[in-house]
């Protein structure tokens, strides 16, 4: 599956894709320095991630609803990934419904533009708008974004998206000695409508 949208492409995982992932997860890793850098770095074992990875894209996938897919440009290189997940009325993780999509409930879009040679190009910002409109194609309109107060990109990109913040929780997240608030916005529809206008 697809989605064009401007300069970026979302789609789903191909085998090409997998040993950007082997570099970006083992040592092209300044993207992990924004993407809660307070949790733990697993180190991978290359071979057995590649298997796990093309165990992964060679299994079919249906036609229609997604809740992640991988962020290629328009010129076809791969730069990262956007997914979601559903969080409850307190903005904390629970497990995704059982008929997906399920209009009821909330989602949190998560965002890694792993590839740092295309940062600050508006990539993100595309591909966070691609991804909100196929939610809101299958009737999903509680969309939430979550990150750290020290990441000052992702929180201008979300506001500039119509995004508002909605619950902070002081002084919980410990990145690089320095202590943060963990940040959650939500989209409000008109004000993004006016966005992409």
């Amino acid at each position: 599956m697809e989605i064009k949208y401007q300069n970026i492409v979302l789609r789903d995982m191909i085998q090409q894709d997998i040993e950007d992932w082997v570099r970006w997860d083992s040592t092209e890793t300044e993207w992990m320095n924004w993407d809660a850098p307070d949790e733990p770095i697993e180190e991978i074992n290359p071979e057995e991630y590649r298997k796990e990875l093309l165990d992964f894209v060679t299994k079919p996938r249906p036609d229609g609803f997604r809740n992640f897919f991988e962020i290629a440009t328009d010129e076809g290189l791969h730069i990262g990934r956007i997914n979601s997940y559903a969080i409850n009325e307190t903005y904390e993780w629970v497990s995704w419904p059982e008929s997906v999509p399920d209009s009821n409930f909330r989602v949190a879009i998560g965002i890694d533009i792993c590839d740092s040679r295309t940062w600050g190009k508006g990539y993100g910002s595309q591909a966070i708008s691609a991804f909100i409109q196929h939610f809101l194609e299958y009737g999903i309109r509680d969309i939430c974004l979550q990150t750290w107060s020290g990441n000052y990109r992702m929180i201008h990109v979300a506001e500039k998206l119509g995004f508002e913040e909605c619950n902070r929780h002081i002084g919980n997240r410990l990145i690089h000695g320095e202590v943060y608030d963990s940040v959650t916005l939500r989209l409000e529809l008109e004000k993004f409508n006016n966005y992409l206008i």
